[in-house]
């Protein structure tokens, strides 16, 4: 992908990646009491998608500048192309995510179970 791929192939992957990213941020918000599954999908793809996008857009920016500053060699391109890799891994869980909230609502919109023990030890409750 990195050498033969097109950047109509990267901007997939970000917009998978977005869509799956804003799936999990759906995740213990209790979003679905107030919007239906079918308007949350929706706005999870438009919003994640131009989100994901935006955020390539800058941080592949950055990175190039950096990387003329430091005398490098690559392309915004090969970078952008770079770059849209790192969210592969949340377009494998949209199957997952996906069904568990149409299965599960409940469970998938309020947890019981505390996602971050570390603050939790770290500040006792009194």
């Amino acid at each position: 992908m990195m050498d033969n791929g097109k950047r109509g192939i990267a901007i997939v992957y970000m917009l998978l990646g977005g869509f799956g990213s804003s799936l999990s941020g759906l995740m213990d918000t209790g979003l679905n009491s107030h919007v239906s599954l079918p308007v949350l999908h929706i706005i999870t793809i438009i919003a994640g998608s131009i989100f994901m996008i935006i955020m390539y857009a800058i941080s592949t920016a950055l990175i190039y500048i950096i990387g003329k500053l430091l005398k490098g060699v690559a392309t915004y391109q090969g970078i952008f192309k770079g770059n849209s890799l790192a969210y592969i891994s949340f377009t494998s869980l949209i199957p997952v995510m996906i069904i568990w909230m149409v299965l599960d609502p409940k469970g998938f919109f309020t947890s019981s179970v505390d996602m971050n023990p570390i603050i939790t030890l770290a500040v006792p409750s009194s």
